[in-house]
């Protein structure tokens, strides 16, 4: 294929990216490549510029599974496109896509509080509207829709749904 990609992960996990880049080298064609940058999320503003500088799409996958990685990937979220105050990493970004997993840890999805009142208990995707990650992306300044695209069959997931996140208007 012909994209540019920049895959990124924790530190501890470049081995596994980069065997899965090697992998699939020969389904990359000029002027595609790959390659892997380790990010700490808990320093966006550290990043290297240059891999960033030109991305125009941003793909993300399950970034938050409990609330300290949901915290943190919104702190990147908002370096990345600017919304943290500075100037955006990514000046170029166009598109953000991030498929979520919803779980009772994060979204209370298979857990209904004993209390009068208590938010519903999230048992589909198609409950995403009361997951508390999409919500926080939506306190946190970003416009977040359902994509209403059918998975493959063998991907189809009760629990897993895709937004397109983007910039306020």
């Amino acid at each position: 294929l012909g994209a540019r990609v920049v895959l990124t992960d924790l530190p501890k996990l470049e081995n596994v990216v980069l065997a899965s880049i090697a992998l699939n080298a020969g389904a990359i064609k000029p002027p595609g490549s790959a390659r892997f940058c380790p990010l700490d999320w808990r320093q966006p503003r550290l990043w290297p510029a240059s891999a960033f500088a030109t991305a125009v799409a941003l793909v993300a996958s399950e970034p938050a599974e409990d609330a300290e990685s949901m915290r943190l990937f919104l702190e990147a979220l908002q370096a990345i496109t600017g919304l943290d105050g500075g100037a955006p990493l990514c000046p170029l970004l166009e598109e953000i896509l991030i498929s979520h997993k919803h779980r009772p840890t994060l979204c209370i999805g298979g857990y209904s509080a004993p209390v009068e009142g208590a938010a519903p208990t999230i048992v589909d995707a198609k409950d995403h509207d009361r997951c508390l990650f999409m919500r926080s992306l939506v306190d946190a300044g970003f416009q977040v829709q359902q994509l209403h695209r059918p998975p493959p069959r063998l991907f189809a997931h009760p629990f897993v749904t895709c937004w397109s996140v983007k910039l306020p208007k």
